[in-house]
Parts: structure tokens; sequence; C-alpha cells
């Protein structure tokens, strides 16, 4: 039977996991961002070039996609990394996997500015698939210009879309978009499907819905 949560729940449960349990919250992200470049090999082609662009945000959901990254580099797929938005300190568990990153020796594109799009348009174009990792489930409120047009450039860029946990700009509760979402060709949800994922208004949005076991115990 697969469970529905809130976002809310879906917090508490991460948090039960590392004080009830004792598993550190960075193998959790560990655990999603193997998933995801387990679930990004899928949908990549079997031959020829494979590059990847991975936008990723300053939270979490952008620490999963550092470790999706790492994952795809060390099979080989070339990786191009863009980290969106104003910068600012990273979360604890993301700045972990940023720093292995750097020292990894790989680069990042920083995109503030709703003028570099088009730049970043032609740039992606020799993509097969484009991983989003800017939002999770924390996600409130009407998103700003510049994200509005920066998921307006990735939906129209007619690559493959891989969206981690929930599309970027898609309330985790509602389905609805605030302001503008990610139309994802996949999303691979972890430990268990966000309640607005299922909504009839989601379908647009989400693509294909994938659950990733992230190894979050059993709990009564």
């Amino acid at each position: 039977m697969i469970k529905i949560v809130s976002a809310n729940q879906m917090k508490r449960l991460d948090v039960l996991a590392v004080k009830r349990f004792g598993i550190p919250a960075l193998i959790l992200m560990e655990n999603a961002g193997r998933a995801a470049s387990e679930e990004a090999l899928k949908m990549l082609p079997k031959k020829g070039p494979r590059p990847v662009a991975i936008f990723c945000g300053y939270g979490n959901n952008g620490g999963d996609g550092f470790v999706c990254a790492r994952h795809l580099i060390n099979k080989g797929i070339k990786v191009w990394l863009y980290l969106a938005g104003r910068e600012k300190k990273f979360s604890e568990d993301a700045n972990i996997n940023y720093n292995i990153l750097c020292k990894m020796k790989q680069k990042f594109k920083f995109i503030k500015t709703v003028g570099e799009l088009d730049k970043i348009k032609k740039e992606i174009n020799k993509c097969r698939l484009i991983v989003d990792g800017i939002f999770g489930i924390g996600l409130k409120g009407e998103l700003d210009a510049f994200y509005q047009e920066l998921f307006k450039m990735l939906n129209s860029s007619k690559i493959a879309i891989l969206a981690l946990d929930v599309p970027s700009g898609l309330s985790a509760d509602t389905g609805k978009p605030l302001g503008s979402a990610i139309k994802a060709s996949r999303t691979l949800t972890f430990g268990f499907v966000k309640k607005g994922l299922i909504k009839k208004e989601a379908g647009k949005f989400t693509g294909k819905i994938i659950i990733a076991d992230i190894s979050l115990p059993r709990m009564s």
C-alpha cells in the first residue's frame, strides 16, 4: 500500500529517523542522491554523448542534486552543474556534498538574473537530461520573476527533466504551482508520495511518479 504524506508529515518522519533511530541526515541525502543517479541513468540513451545538466538550489534538495552529480561523474557521465538564485549559505548537509564536488574539481555555474537565461539555454541544448534539484517540499509563497523565467526556459527546452522529490515550484501539499513550476518527465519522490503529487492538477508537472526507497525505518 502506497503511503501518502503531507510536507509536514514528511519532515517529521525525517526528524524521527535521525533522532529515534540515529540515522544521520547525511545518509538519507546520500541514499536519495544515489537513487536519483540511478534513475537518471535509466533516462539517458545507451550510446553516444550523454551530458546531464543539474540545476540545484542551496537547501537539501540541492544537496540531493550534488550527490546525484557525484555518482553520475563516477559513472563517466559529463555533468554541468548550475546553482540557481542569489548566493546564500547552503544547508549543512548540502554544504558537505558541495565541498566534495569542489575537491573533485567539478565546476559550478551560478545563475542569478533573467538576463543570463538565454546563454544557459544555448549551453544545455547539448544535454540529454536535466535534473531538477532547485526546491523541495519546504517551498512556500509565490516565486519571484527569476525562478518563473528559469522554469519557463527549462520547460521549453524539450529536454527530458527528472525532478527530485517534487517538481520545483509545485506545492507538495496542494499540487498547484507557486507562480510557476517545472514540468518534469519523471518525478522521483523520496520515501513516500507527497499528497500534492497525486492531485489531478499536478499531473502535467510531475510526469511519471517513482518512489525511491531511502531506507527510512518502518515506524509504528
